[in-house]
């Protein structure tokens, strides 16, 4: 499917299997609760769990878009996946701090 444009038959069509979806994802992200990180990757792992939420959240909203076909729908899940990206970004950036001992402040830009 696609994230722009309307919605299609094909995508009414695909509402239970992103239902399932949503709620497989609602048990994953559960999962960053029970992770025992070290202290030094604890800033990673919350950004990945925002991420994951972000995500979820952003799932939702595209799929109550292709229920109504209400606008406002698409526009916060384009949102909420453009926040999911950054918060992964950057939590991705606190891992390889945490693995490397490197702050990403002392690399060069």
């Amino acid at each position: 499917h696609t994230r722009y444009g309307t919605v299609t038959g094909v995508q009414t069509c695909a509402l239970p299997i992103y239902e399932k979806h949503v709620e497989d994802f609602e048990k994953i992200i559960t999962r960053y609760d029970n992770l025992e990180a070290p202290e030094s990757f604890q800033s990673a792992v919350d950004l990945l769990k925002l991420s994951s939420e972000s995500q979820l959240e952003g799932d939702k909203q595209l799929i109550e878009w292709i229920r109504t076909g209400d606008e406002s729908h698409k526009v916060r899940s384009d949102t909420q996946i453009q926040q999911a990206l950054e918060y992964e970004m950057t939590g991705l950036v606190e891992y390889y701090s945490a693995k490397t001992g490197i702050d990403p402040e002392d690399l060069p830009p």
